[in-house]
């Protein structure tokens, strides 16, 4: 290993001595060395060795305080995975808590096809994504610290994300803004989630993110002057009232200035919380509102700025008391004023638990990832992907509102919660005989959404839930209660509406029921959703438990693959040995073959013969799907025959882009400037409501050799982000 390695290899290691002591630190290096082994060889795409990768992963979890078995497995993260390690021999070199926490952080491996596209339309994600992220949050829930690794992991990703292309860099970021930064988030580690976000940013948004950072640089004071003077105005004050304190600074993260400039529309200007000052206090809590005092004596306050997150922490137990004032330059900057405690919880979340604990945890601990057991025990049954992505970042994005009862009971609910989901947090009887509330005395509507500090009693005049509450309500425990309900209801009921809603989603899509609805595809389906006969997946349907967009989608999806597939041939003859191009068909001359429309095969791809019932030979390419379930006594040896000056073969290709103005006109443009290449048709459509569009084109080439030449030079447009054959 480079010198430079080394070195960092060393001052890690004794780091990790200061902090675990000389024994533990000794049993912490017979872990790494076997990592280094396992590792040996192997480089990231950076060019780094890959156990840097690890080591890097260390490092933040040290960081965060986390215990010795966190820091093993840190080192051995990936070897499950990337390397021949069983979990045997994990288990019997470091123990079983070690390899438990490896074994939770080891991807599943699936062979699943298809993307979930979440209700915003913001978020695509693979079947598999969801699945993995379905197992990384059940085995958080038996060892939390199986998510801070994977944070940590995931965080080192996005430090080293440039030696990727941009395909792999968009994938990466979007999946890290929409699980893995709201993740750290909701468990309160503020340290990582800001970091997160602000690289997920640079790579999702470059322009957006210019754009905010030089108006951040062009605030015209520093940090530094607002932490000096607020330092010189508060150390006599709180000296003499025995305050003792540490103040520090910082300036908001770009991305949350852009999230908060987007969502309440205010100007750059509008937001006062570009720069905050700390105080961080050894001492109490009544000490914090003391010290808020001082500070509203020392500057003018801004009105209707003060937060008390002390009497009412967040979620993810951060508190704090938060107030803006103007300099005494007139400039507005905010106080957040805290703890040693408060501030430790604020900056290191649930991985605060184990500073100084060395694994052991406590109640408070459990209860604080509560909310996560409820989302996995809500969606355990659930056969759909979609549904448990949404429910996941329904409840990793909520914020939270705080409603009254009449006898004073409080309830919390996610922001956007609706009057139904009150009444079904209350019962669920009460919940599906809701035909209203009365909302701080005045009747409101079951579609309500609900405020801080709404007073709620709920009408019971209902017969029963509707369907359409599905659409209306936030939170997953309401509309679970809502399909136990249309489950318990008459089956041949269920069937008849699930039918006609499928029946409809699928016309919707322009798309003709009998056509996509097939027997082959029903089969699909069930084993998709786990279910035995056709009729279980309409009850489904009908009883709430199936979204009808998502089988929909799998039908009318399935059934443009089948139309992709279908061998459409073009009639040519094939020569004999003799001639100057064509196909050579091996122990036979002048017979009849075809070109398979499937793969498209063209002069120099590796191609092969398939024998079909009285339509003579199908050249297909060695690497077509449709060749790996192709009867092995049916092919014959082929090979391209010389092919004739002028000869073209028809091809497609399919190029995924960022969708901006004048896209496929660049195409065109691109394309019909190239010799031996004939554009015969086009077609561009934005792709499923992203940032992104899908190009198609169909093309006349004489050779692979200028196919491959057109494919990288179509991959050097601005904004293309894949060109591949269709």
């Amino acid at each position: 290993m480079e010198e430079k390695y080394e070195q960092i290899i060393s001052d890690l290691f004794t780091r990790i001595e200061t902090v675990f002591g000389k024994e533990q630190a000794e049993s912490i290096r017979d872990v790494y060395e076997y990592a280094y082994k396992k590792h040996d060889g192997v480089k990231r795409e950076s060019g780094e060795p890959y156990i840097m990768h690890p080591v890097s992963v260390v490092k933040i979890l040290l960081d965060l305080g986390m215990d010795s078995a966190s820091i093993k497995a840190g080192f051995l993260h990936d070897v499950l995975e990337d390397t021949d390690t069983t979990r045997e021999e994990l288990q019997s070199l470091f123990g079983e808590e070690v390899t438990n926490i490896v074994e939770g952080l080891t991807k599943l491996k699936l062979k699943k096809n298809g993307n979930i596209i979440l209700d915003d339309g913001e978020a695509v994600f693979t079947v598999e994504q969801a699945e993995n992220l379905r197992k990384l949050i059940l085995a958080m829930c038996n060892d939390v610290r199986i998510i801070i690794i994977k944070l940590s992991d995931r965080l080192h990703n996005m430090r080293t994300l440039a030696s990727k292309d941009r395909a792999k860099q968009i994938v990466k970021a979007k999946e890290t803004l929409e699980i893995f930064a709201p993740l750290a988030a909701r468990l309160g580690i503020m340290q990582i989630k800001g970091e997160l976000e602000d690289l997920c940013f640079y790579y999702l948004y470059p322009e957006e993110y210019e754009k905010v950072k030089k108006m951040m640089d062009s605030i015209p004071v520093n940090v530094t002057d607002i932490v000096n003077e607020v330092k010189s105005k508060l150390t006599p004050s709180f000296k003499e009232c025995g305050i003792k304190f540490e103040i520090s600074g910082r300036k908001k993260h770009l991305y949350s200035v852009y999230r908060k400039m987007n969502r309440t529309g205010h100007a750059f200007n509008e937001i006062y919380d570009l720069i905050a000052v700390r105080l961080i206090l050894n001492g109490d809590k009544t000490q914090c509102y003391e010290a808020l005092g001082y500070v509203h004596q020392a500057w003018k306050p801004m009105p209707d700025r003060m937060k008390d997150y002390i009497s009412r922490p967040k979620e993810n137990s951060y508190s704090s008391l938060h107030t803006t004032v103007y300099s005494d330059a007139g400039y507005p900057f905010e106080v957040q004023i805290r703890t040693i405690e408060m501030h430790r919880i604020a900056e290191y979340g649930i991985a605060a638990h184990w500073k100084y604990k060395d694994g052991k945890t406590d109640a408070e601990l459990d209860s604080k990832i509560s909310w996560l057991r409820k989302v996995m025990e809500e969606e355990r049954d659930d056969a759909d992907s979609a549904e448990f992505l949404a429910a996941l970042r329904s409840s990793l994005f909520s914020d939270e509102v705080y409603v009254y009862a009449p006898d004073g009971k409080v309830f919390k609910l996610p922001y956007g919660a609706t009057v139904v989901d009150f009444a079904y947090a209350v019962h669920s009887e009460v919940g599906n005989h809701c035909s209203g509330a009365f909302v701080n005395g005045q009747f409101m509507p079951i579609t309500t959404m609900l405020k801080n500090g709404d007073q709620v009693k709920i009408q019971t005049k209902g017969k029963h839930p509707s369907r359409d509450w599905l659409k209306i309500v936030k939170t997953n425990g309401a509309r679970n209660k809502i399909k136990q309900y249309f489950k318990k209801l008459n089956r041949e009921d269920n069937i008849r509406l699930g039918k006609s809603m499928l029946e409809n989603e699928i016309r919707k899509k322009h798309f003709k029921p009998t056509e996509v609805i097939i027997p082959d595809a029903v089969k699909e389906a069930l084993t998709k959703y786990a279910l035995s006969v056709e009729d279980d997946l309409y009850a489904g349907i009908g009883a709430g438990s199936i979204r009808t967009e998502s089988l929909a989608q799998f039908f009318t999806h399935r059934y443009l693959e089948s139309i992709k597939e279908e061998t459409k041939e073009t009639v040519i003859h094939a020569p004999t040995r003799a001639s100057s191009g064509g196909v050579l068909v091996e122990g036979d001359s002048g017979m009849l073959f075809r070109l398979a429309k499937c793969c498209s095969p063209v002069p120099g791809d590796a191609i092969i013969g398939y024998i079909s019932r009285g339509r003579g030979i199908i050249i297909h390419r060695c690497d077509c799907p449709n060749m790996q379930s192709a009867e092995k006594e049916r092919l014959c040896r082929t090979e391209w025959a010389s092919v004739s000056q002028g000869s073209s073969f028809s091809v497609s290709l399919t190029i995924i882009a960022l969708n901006r103005k004048n896209l496929a006109s660049d195409v065109c443009q691109v394309l019909n400037s190239l010799d031996k290449v004939k554009l015969v048709g086009i077609s561009a459509n934005p792709y499923r409501n992203s940032d992104k569009a899908i190009i198609m084109v169909g093309l006349e080439v004489d050779s692979v050799a200028t196919l491959e030449s057109v494919k990288r030079t179509l991959k050097g447009i601005k904004d293309v982000i894949e060109v591949k054959r269709s």
